[in-house]
């Protein structure tokens, strides 16, 4: 038998967010799907700078893959919480990271050790490029992005000097941070030409690594079983559409409009979940609006296969939509934005709206029992091209260049 002894390269990942897969949420999700998946082809350590409420540890994964989570300490959080006050925002947890990191001094300690044995560094984000950079020693850095992070937090801070300070401050970083780096992922054609365009960044520089999903992990519910599911839990009479996300701006926004259209779908159900339903409770109720806040995943998983249609009303942001692969992954009819759909490279079993009149109709004119070549195709679409193996599959290729 044949054995190969050849030693497996490492690689080393700056991270504001930790891969764990404990946190649900887009972000996460995302960091768990990519580095899970290449860790069946290189040893790669995340080195993740955390809430001060979370504990040092240091924890495997999965074989291949560990996580060392620094907390900041307790000056650090102090500072931050300032520039919050100051910026009027929630959104200084990793825009902080520009300014104060030299308050934790642990992570750099991390970081530099962590380097010193790998053969790639990759940074998640730009915020922690100043402090990376001090310790590559000629070794190659690739940026991996799921926002163009200027615009992600232009939408989400207040206008005002301060924050264009800080805005500005975070073009710079991030400015300096695309040009640095050998390669920067994108997961959207949008985020590549806008780093082109915008931070003059060379197209030899920029590549496509899409979002996705664990198949496994979101199983598909066909248009029958979905009937026969609405059936069991008494729900066959409604039509039940359901928006999920976070409590970012162009969330909030999107369910604001929902709001506003269902006067006008009085036979459709819609459900809300995530945490942008705190900034839903103040708006009128409506018989047909169900606001649950956050769910476990047992709850997302439930809803997902009773639920006849995935609202997608996105106008504004950065990066894709993740939610998107799931609904595709477990069968659910999608209703979504032309914008609501970018990173995704076939929307042809997609339902189209661009406008409150088109989600009206669209929405009204809506059947589950006409779904079911769609949503097989949209199943098929994130088998092939959007499961995070095979994104990790094809980003290893890439990766292998620059470790020779």
């Amino acid at each position: 038998m044949f054995f190969n002894n050849k030693k497996r390269k490492k690689i080393t990942v700056a991270s504001t967010i930790s891969a764990s897969g404990l946190v649900k949420a887009g972000g996460s999700n995302a960091m768990h799907g990519l580095y899970v998946n290449l860790a069946e082809y290189f040893d790669i350590e995340i080195i993740y700078i955390a809430p001060a409420h979370t504990s040092y540890y240091r924890k495997e994964i999965v074989p291949g893959l560990t996580e060392t989570a620094i907390p900041k300490t307790s000056s650090h959080i102090k500072k931050e919480q300032e520039m919050t006050n100051f910026l009027h925002t929630n959104s200084t947890y990793d825009l902080s990271l520009m300014y104060f990191l030299d308050e934790t001094p642990n992570y750099g300690i991390s970081l530099k050790n962590s380097i010193s044995t790998s053969d790639l560094v990759m940074i998640d984000r730009p915020y922690l490029f100043y402090e990376v950079r001090k310790y590559l020693n000629g070794r190659p850095l690739i940026h991996h992005s799921q926002n163009i992070e200027f615009f992600f937090k232009k939408s989400n801070i207040p206008k005002s000097p301060e924050a264009d300070k800080a805005l500005n401050d975070l073009f710079a970083l991030e400015k300096q941070c695309y040009t640095y780096c050998v390669i920067n992922f994108a997961c959207s054609s949008q985020d590549l030409e806008l780093m082109n365009t915008m931070y003059q960044i060379p197209k030899h520089q920029l590549r496509m690594l899409p979002n996705g999903v664990d198949c496994n992990d979101n199983l598909f519910v066909s248009v029958p079983n979905r009937i026969l599911a609405k059936k069991r839990y008494a729900l066959s009479k409604e039509k039940l559409a359901i928006f999920i996300g976070g409590g970012s701006k162009p969330n909030i926004e999107a369910g604001k409009m929902i709001l506003k259209i269902a006067p006008f779908c009085a036979e459709t159900k819609f459900v809300f979940a995530g945490s942008l339903c705190n900034a839903l409770n103040s708006k009128r109720k409506l018989e047909n609006i169900l606001l649950l806040g956050p769910v476990s995943e047992e709850t997302r998983k439930f809803l997902f296969s009773v639920v006849d249609i995935a609202l997608n009303p996105m106008y504004s942001g950065s990066g894709s939509n993740i939610k998107m692969f799931d609904y595709m992954a477990m069968g659910i009819p999608i209703i979504t934005s032309s914008f609501g759909a970018r990173g995704i490279h076939d929307t042809s079993s997609f339902h189209i709206a661009n406008t409150p009149e088109e989600f009206i109709s669209a929405i009204n004119a809506f059947e589950l029992t006409n779904e079911q070549v769609a949503v097989a195709h949209a199943r098929h679409i994130v088998e092939t091209v959007y499961d995070w193996h095979v994104i990790a599959n094809n980003a290893k290729d890439l990766l292998i260049q620059y470790m020779d």
